[in-house]
């Protein structure tokens, strides 16, 4: 929590000398500062800040940990024109977060990867072998009570906000967000359509196509996934 902290005043400062306006009420030129310009910056930060050292491989701790982040800015901001876009971003962290038990074993396949190192005189093989044992192990990795959050939350998302734009970031760095040409049940729909059969990713992805708006990223993503299954179906 410290560490969090001290990183978020930190990157504050960098902002506030990117923007120097934000030590007044208005700018230089007599414009207004915009009253959410604070409320946007830490939600910025919230995304970009890294989830841990990369060794850390305790992804459900670290999931927890940032979606009790996202939790926290809904309370923090309950009106907030950015609600729709964490609660998807929290969805979309649900979805992945996984079992408990799946942390000791990779644990296990750090140690074995280090063994089998090629500085340990260890081949590729070897260390192919320790990740095709890891998957063996975890078996279905995916924790069911969060991956119901998860589809609870994208089912709302597009039945209230479907066609609600999306505040979407262009490159890796605060003040690079914007709002985009793409809406909410575009991005929702593609995210439940993982993991789906076939069949009924092909109707999902299909109806994206015809009552929403994507943007070129996930239009490319959504192109893809048809033509995989067309092949698959040629096949």
């Amino acid at each position: 929590m410290k560490r969090w902290a001290a990183l978020f005043w930190c990157v504050t400062l960098i902002f506030a000398g990117a923007f120097p306006a934000l030590a007044d009420e208005t700018g230089k030129e007599g414009l207004a500062l915009d009253p959410r310009i604070f409320e946007y910056f830490e939600y910025e930060t919230i995304v970009l800040v890294p989830y841990g050292e990369p060794s850390d491989e305790n992804w459900r701790k670290l999931y927890l940990e940032r979606a009790e982040k996202y939790e926290e800015f809904l309370k923090k901001y309950p009106d907030s024109p950015l609600m729709v876009e964490v609660k998807l971003r929290m969805a979309e962290l649900y979805k992945d977060i996984e079992k408990e038990e799946v942390y000791p074993f990779r644990v296990e396949k750090h140690r074995c990867l280090v063994e089998h190192s090629n500085e340990n005189g260890g081949t590729l093989e070897e260390r192919e072998d320790c990740i095709r044992k890891f998957y063996k192990d975890i078996g279905r990795w995916r924790d069911p009570v969060y991956m119901k959050k998860a589809v609870a939350l994208l089912l709302e998302l597009v039945r209230d906000h479907g066609h609600t734009k999306r505040y979407n970031m262009e490159e890796s760095r605060v003040g690079s967000f914007q709002w985009v040409d793409e809406e909410i049940g575009a991005k929702a729909l593609y995210l439940l359509s993982k993991g789906t059969d076939p069949k009924n990713k092909e109707k999902i992805l299909l109806l994206i196509l015809r009552e929403y708006k994507a943007g070129p990223k996930l239009l490319f993503e959504i192109n893809e996934d048809l033509e995989k299954l067309q092949g698959a179906k040629s096949k």
